[in-house]
């Protein structure tokens, strides 16, 4: 992953998994979040300390979004969401979604996440507890 930096014009590369597709960034916890679809991994940078964990999530992640409680949501083309609890750093659910789900975006106002199914061209919409 090559990260920019806007004022100074700096770049450097940061190591991730094979292929990465999707990214997203949790502000509140300092992390991003990477999609590796060539392994069956999320990198999960603290942008902190600029350490790199590398969670399981199975094979061929695409798409990643992360809610405002830190949830993190990768798509993966067997039909479901893996759900990556921010604490853990781990799966904690599966949700069946459409099939060859890719994109994904997290909508704060619904508290929704919407997954975009390539295969079948619909939307699958999750539906997040209220706090």
């Amino acid at each position: 992953m090559s990260v920019i930096d806007p004022i100074h014009g700096a770049m450097w590369s940061i190591p991730v998994g094979q292929h990465p597709t999707g990214i997203a960034i949790d502000p509140q916890r300092h992390r991003t979040y990477v999609a590796n679809s060539g392994f069956k991994t999320v990198s999960m940078l603290d942008m902190t300390t600029g350490g790199v964990a590398n969670i399981d999530v199975g094979v061929s992640p695409t798409g990643v979004a992360v809610d405002s409680h830190g949830g993190v949501y990768v798509t993966h083309p067997d039909g479901l969401v893996r759900v990556i609890d921010p604490n853990s750093a781990s799966v904690t659910a599966r949700v069946p979604v459409g099939s060859q789900p890719q994109g994904l975006a997290f909508e704060p106002h619904s508290n929704r996440v919407y997954v975009a199914n390539r295969g079948d061209g619909t939307v699958s919409v999750i539906a997040l507890a209220r706090d």
